[in-house]
């Protein structure tokens, strides 16, 4: 009699039953991998982080290099290894990496936070950077170039505010794009675009006109429970320079530094003399001044070792030229991008009008003071002391402008008003 042996083999639901199993491994291990929390997320979130931090030790080197620098009097300027530094550390320094990362260094206390770039700011990245500027702006018109791949539309124009800074390094263009402001560095000797950072976005109440005693005024910062807002004419009459009645010096020259160098308080005390306080009001200060602090400046002393080597006279007399003027500050930007954006940077009486910023520049043969006026949607810089390498003569100047003050207010004086 044949025995018959148990056939061994697998069946059809044991087959099903192990694919399930295969698949359901396969899906852990496809989560262990690559799920929010897991090997390949976790060591880019490392990677990302050690690569945040490098950037951030990078910066923060920088910044004590610049801080000792400056306390032992020497020339302080920040620099960070693979990066672009715009701003001036007050309120503080905008940091731009090669792959566009940005980061805020506080002027105040050193710290370091980065910034989040939204879309706009990618497709305005995408449209300036890598171009001429000639490609990208009808400087004519002042808007973009309307072409494929172009970005332009009805809220699109080119603000222009200085045409050269940084001692013949850059030009800046400023973009108004949607409720934002772009500012776009380019170089200004190949006319190549460097680097583009968001300077200004509209929120709030900013941009609002407002009347309060009689007077008319634009809102420039909402604060929450203040506002800061611009008068919308020009008032008062200040005479800067060797003209200047509260200036003091041997002779117009040496008046016309020290009043360069006390013009930030000097106009931010007079234009609190135009205006009437109140239990609301909280502060004054002159258009183009810090909005964070009003009186900050640039305290350190300008030198130069060519303008200490050479004999300069004033009348004919030998003067000293050479560290006895503070070095420039920029302090207009924030008022001055946010007047451009509002179209109130000519007053409503289109009179010129004093703004609490200076520069100081020796380039070439020329040595230079001045003082910000805002005239016709633009400003310049009306000469004060003037110096030439090639004659050696020393010249006095000054100017007599009219101002805008800037009022700090409570917001629920407004709303009541």
């Amino acid at each position: 009699m044949k025995i018959l042996k148990e056939k061994k083999g697998i069946t059809l639901i044991a087959l099903v039953l192990t694919i399930i199993v295969l698949l359901i491994l396969a899906a852990v291990t496809l989560n262990l991998v690559f799920g929010d929390n897991e090997i390949i997320t976790k060591a880019n979130i490392e990677k990302d982080t050690t690569t945040i931090e490098e950037k951030k030790k990078k910066i923060g080197l920088a910044y004590l290099d610049y801080k000792m620098k400056n306390e032992n009097n020497e020339d302080a300027v920040l620099a960070v290894e693979g990066a672009f530094v715009d701003g001036n550390g007050s309120p503080d320094w905008r940091i731009t990496f090669e792959n566009r990362d940005q980061y805020i260094l506080s002027g105040n206390d050193g710290t370091i936070e980065m910034i989040e770039r939204t879309d706009t700011d990618k497709l305005v990245e995408k449209y300036v950077l890598g171009k001429k500027e000639n490609d990208i702006i009808d400087n004519s018109s002042k808007v973009f170039k309307n072409d494929e791949n172009s970005i332009t539309d009805a809220s699109t124009t080119v603000i222009h505010l200085f045409d050269i800074s940084d001692f013949g390094k850059y030009r800046y263009r400023y973009i108004k794009y949607n409720n934002a402001v772009y500012k776009v560095f380019i170089d200004y000797q190949t006319g190549d675009t460097k680097t583009v950072r968001r300077v200004y976005t509209q929120s709030g109440r900013e941009g609002e006109t407002v009347t309060y005693n009689g007077i008319e005024y634009t809102i420039l910062y909402d604060n929450g429970d203040t506002v800061q807002m611009v008068i919308n004419s020009t008032i008062g009459q200040l005479a800067l320079g060797y003209i200047d009645t509260n200036t003091t010096g041997n002779d117009n020259f040496e008046k016309t530094v020290y009043s360069y160098n006390n013009a930030i308080t000097r106009l931010n005390n007079y234009c609190a003399t135009l205006i009437e306080l109140d239990d609301n009001i909280t502060d004054v200060r002159s258009v183009g001044s810090n909005p964070y602090n009003k009186n900050s400046e640039n305290k350190k002393i300008y030198s130069n070792n060519n303008l200490e080597s050479v004999s300069y006279k004033y009348n004919g007399n030998i003067v000293k030229v050479n560290n006895i003027a503070k070095s420039e500050d920029f302090n207009y930007e924030e008022d001055m991008v946010r007047m451009c954006y509002f179209g109130i940077l000519t007053s409503s009486d289109e009179k010129q009008y004093w703004i609490a910023s200076r520069r100081l520049f020796y380039e070439g043969d020329i040595y230079a003071i001045m003082s910000a006026k805002a005239n016709s949607n633009s400003y310049d810089w009306p000469l004060w002391g003037l110096i030439s390498s090639q004659n050696k003569v020393v010249l006095d100047g000054g100017g007599n402008f009219a101002v805008r003050p800037v009022v700090t207010i409570k917001s629920l004086a407004l709303n009541s008003n």
